[in-house]
């Protein structure tokens, strides 16, 4: 039994028995008054006066500044309904049906039911709650056009998903999205985000997705060190205005990373370009051409301070791709020969 140490004066509380002496506590999860010298229940049944745990809905997920609430169920702010929602006894049916003709109206169980799965995909996918609240805004503005009801479907979520992450700077590719349903296909996804796009044409005006902005999950994922990650940024930044031929941002990011793994690590590096391959959502033949046309830019790619770290090349090629270090390894690294992988 847990009792709580308050002391009667703050009550003026005193026992039966003991009388000035006495020491009166309140034990607020079985409801009685103790005194703590005898042992005597003054009073075995309280009601507490404390607040209950009732938040609105995004404070239940664990966001700073939760308030107490006395009655009522989680509160979404994105609901218009605006009715009680504290029930009164009778069987579940009644409730239910309560529920229905007094808490929501058809559109707010539109948006409930789309709230439900959205909240499932974006706890399976590992989410931030900003990206849920701004997809939260996109479904409210699908729900006054009236275009929510037939959108109410994992591939339609996912793609409110994918514009929410760009409003949010928040990087996530479509291999990625489609990881929660196995039998979605990123051209599926890829067309249900056009259609969502002439739909809301103002949220089509979503920043560019960034190779750097990759970085930071691809390396985390490999187990990579800060060190590592920076060195990969940096790179990432000077790629997209120095390679001429356009490359996804998953095969850039990829061949980026195995790059910088083979001047850190040389032959012995602990990750492998299938472990990079199965991050980036790549496949291993695309880092390979990526890496080799990385290979010809290197003098200018790798930041001045960095390159004291790359222990693995003494002579860092030009432009044209010709290689002058006496090395085997390093000749190896930037003619592409991968016969030993």
């Amino acid at each position: 039994m847990v009792v709580l140490n308050r002391p009667s004066q703050s009550l003026g509380l005193t026992c039966t028995t003991c009388k000035d002496s006495s020491t009166v506590v309140v034990d607020h999860v079985e409801g009685n008054q103790l005194c703590l010298n005898c042992g005597r229940v003054l009073e075995n049944v309280l009601i507490s006066e404390q607040q209950e745990w009732r938040n609105f809905n995004t404070e239940s997920l664990g966001q700073a500044g939760a308030e107490k609430s006395r009655v009522g169920e989680l509160n979404d702010v994105w609901l218009d309904g605006t009715s009680s929602t504290t029930f009164i006894g009778g069987s579940k049916k009644m409730q239910h049906l309560q529920n229905l003709m007094t808490n929501y109206d058809s559109s707010d169980r539109a948006l409930k039911t789309s709230f439900t799965l959205l909240r499932t995909i974006a706890d399976s996918l590992n989410m931030r709650d900003q990206v849920v609240e701004r997809s939260k805004e996109i479904l409210k503005e699908l729900n006054q056009m009236g275009h929510l009801r037939s959108r109410s479907n994992s591939l339609n979520t996912l793609a409110v998903l994918y514009l929410a992450c760009r409003e949010s700077s928040v990087s996530r590719s479509l291999r990625e999205l489609v990881i929660y349903d196995r039998s979605l296909t990123v051209k599926e996804l890829g067309r249900a985000i056009n259609r969502l796009k002439k739909v809301l044409p103002n949220r089509g005006n979503a920043p560019t997705e960034d190779v750097s902005q990759l970085m930071p999950r691809f390396c985390s994922r490999l187990n990579l060190s800060n060190e590592f990650m920076t060195t990969c940024e940096a790179i990432a930044q000077k790629s997209f205005v120095l390679l001429t031929s356009a490359h996804r941002t998953t095969s850039l990011a990829g061949g980026i990373i195995y790059l910088v793994t083979r001047l850190f690590f040389a032959d012995d590096s602990p990750i492998s370009i299938s472990d990079i391959s199965q991050v980036c959502g790549t496949s291993t033949g695309t880092i390979k051409t990526t890496f080799k046309e990385l290979c010809l830019y290197l003098d200018k790619l790798i930041p001045p301070k960095h390159r004291d770290k790359m222990h693995n090349i003494t002579n860092i090629p030009n432009t044209s791709g010709k290689v002058e270090s006496s090395q085997p390894g390093v000749r190896s690294l930037l003619t592409g020969n991968f016969t030993n992988f």
